[in-house]
């Protein structure tokens, strides 16, 4: 009786059938082999500063700051908008993309002592780290060991914890594909501690990018635990007797529209609070004209590029000048 079953190899001689298995396996190995290192290569660009190898390299240079004049701590706002270089004195930059107020209060209360006498501390004012809970969104894969905090040391809430698994939710959105900005990815920057600067324009307009946030603070939302943090950061600057100061940086147009009734009251009553409370200034520069910031100067709705960095760096500048808190230049950078 003849054997009718697909696993006959009677019908095919066995060397040709090695061949024929052969070959196909080595297609398939190779393509999966140039799949694997295109995706490493491009998520090495594309999430380069959540890499433990980049964040310890961030951190020694953030840290070899000597003795700087201003501290600057924010999240992305600061990360794509305070250009250090531009400074006529040292800085020091500790900002990360999607840091919340409880992060950024660690990151001070650990380092402020590293430079006890800088001039001023300059801290970013947003609605967005008021609000967001980063420690659910990133989780404790990030270690942020390149602005001296170790994993443990920000362990997620129970609540985080839950709103993690049960959402899915990411803050990272589907990179864009297109020639130029996949050019920009793959092209090798210079290492600025706590700056990167962008040539894109207008990835996301104000109303998409505030559309994206409520998505995300709809379960990832910690306002409380931000709010006193926020309080906890401005104390402890006020007790060291160094001046501080809030910056609002610039959103692009139907940003705030978009935001929730309640998000944009909630912001807009810590913020009065805050300059009722006569501990620190809030230099609220979103929006004002003197900056002369257009459509072409923001990355995506509430992020600048390397055009919008100049000019908001350059404000700064000229009102920490009228400020008065650096009379004197003590370590002159080099142009």
């Amino acid at each position: 009786m003849k054997n009718s079953s697909i696993f006959n190899f009677e019908a095919v001689p066995l060397s040709q059938l090695v061949r024929h298995v052969t070959r196909w396996h080595l297609a398939v190995f190779a393509v999966c082999v140039a799949t694997v290192t295109v995706a490493s290569v491009m998520k090495s660009r594309w999430l380069e500063y959540y890499e433990p190898a980049q964040e310890m390299h961030y951190q020694s240079l953030a840290m070899q700051a000597e003795d700087p004049r201003l501290f600057f701590l924010g999240s992305s706002h600061f990360m794509v908008g305070v250009d250090p270089r531009m400074f006529p004195f040292e800085v020091v930059n500790l900002n990360h993309q999607g840091l919340d107020y409880r992060l950024m209060n660690l990151i001070l209360q650990k380092n402020l002592a590293r430079w006890p006498d800088v001039d001023a501390v300059i801290i970013e004012l947003d609605p967005y780290p008021l609000f967001a809970d980063t420690v659910a969104t990133f989780g404790n894969k990030v270690t942020l060991g390149r602005l001296g905090l170790d994993a443990d040391e920000y362990t997620k809430s129970v609540k985080s914890w839950c709103s993690h698994k049960l959402s899915g939710l990411t803050v990272f959105q589907r990179p864009s594909l297109s020639p130029r900005t996949m050019l920009e990815r793959m092209t090798p920057t210079a290492v600025v501690p706590g700056f990167v600067s962008s040539d894109l324009v207008m990835q996301q307009t104000g109303e998409e990018r505030a559309k994206f946030h409520m998505d995300l603070l709809k379960n990832f939302n910690t306002f409380g635990e931000n709010h006193a943090a926020l309080n906890e950061m401005i104390l402890t600057v006020h007790q060291r007797n160094i001046p501080c100061y809030l910056v609002v940086t610039p959103h692009a147009e139907g940003y705030w529209d978009a935001l929730s009734q309640d998000v944009r009251e909630r912001y807009r009553d810590v913020k009065q609070d805050l300059i009722a409370g006569g501990k620190v200034q809030v230099w609220d520069l979103d929006q004002d004209p003197a900056l002369q910031i257009q459509t072409h100067d923001f990355r995506d709705g509430d992020h600048l590029n390397k055009s919008g960095a100049q000019k908001l760096t350059a404000s700064i500048i000229r009102r920490v000048e009228d400020s008065g808190v650096c009379p004197e230049v003590r370590t002159a950078r080099k142009p």
